[in-house]
């Protein structure tokens, strides 16, 4: 994964948790439950990073431990699941920063639900 220096310390610890689980081989169907799934993840660690919405710690370390998983559900190997986050950084790029970080933005509020539900597990 492409993390940036100013990135939370409990996102560099999902980013490395997830780093090291990413050796598989064959990817997925874009129609996939879990791929989408892994979009959303995805979508969680690049607005902490981007947008600075707060991660904490034990929500980073599930949303870590879920990309794994995904990532291994998938068989994507490190190429295809790197392929797969960047091509997730461009579309959020595309829609747009300033919408996307916007602090009561309709994403901002979905990443509270979704940031909550990783707080349970």
């Amino acid at each position: 994964m492409r993390f940036h220096a100013a990135l939370p310390f409990a996102l560099a610890t999902a980013a490395a948790i997830c780093a090291t689980a990413v050796f598989a081989t064959a990817p997925a169907r874009a129609s996939d439950p879990a791929e989408e799934s892994l979009k959303s993840l995805y979508r969680i660690a690049l607005s902490a990073e981007v947008c600075e919405f707060a991660l904490p710690t034990r929500e980073a370390n599930a949303v870590g431990k879920a990309m794994n998983q995904i990532i291994a559900t998938l068989s994507l190997d490190e190429d295809k699941a790197e392929a797969f986050y960047l091509k997730v950084e461009a579309e959020m790029q595309a829609e747009g920063w300033d919408k996307l970080c916007a602090k009561n933005g309709q994403w901002a509020q979905t990443y509270r639900q979704l940031i909550s539900s990783y707080a349970k597990k």
